[in-house]
């Protein structure tokens, strides 16, 4: 619903919004929910507790497909247009996202002793 009433924006008067609203179409949908993801979860962590959730958010996004997909798109073959493997927001099960905030290594955080 957020990313629904925010991308309605495109056409708003104030052009800030106008173009945050169009930047946000066209990126990728699985960002989206995992930005929302990130500031719920993070809301009432502390600051190392954040450090370890995107270390595991980020070693997640470069397993996945849309990551490498937007380098190609966007720094590789700089044709602007990624074919992101889940090309809507709707299309993202909740175990996909979920997937992105698991620990993909053995035994103790990296980040442990923060």
């Amino acid at each position: 619903a957020a990313w629904q009433a925010l991308t309605s924006l495109k056409e708003d008067e104030d052009a800030v919004m106008a173009r945050a609203a169009k930047t946000l179409a066209k990126g990728c949908p699985m960002t989206v929910h995992l930005v929302w993801q990130q500031i719920a979860r993070a809301r009432h962590l502390s600051l190392a507790d954040v450090f370890r959730m995107e270390y595991a958010m980020s070693l997640n996004c470069c397993r996945h497909p849309d990551f490498p997909e937007g380098v190609r798109a966007l720094l590789i073959d700089k044709d602007n247009t990624p074919h992101w493997h889940w090309p809507a927001v709707a299309d993202i099960t909740s175990a996909v996202i979920e997937s992105h905030f698991s620990p993909s290594w053995d035994g103790a955080h990296p980040l442990a002793d923060l």
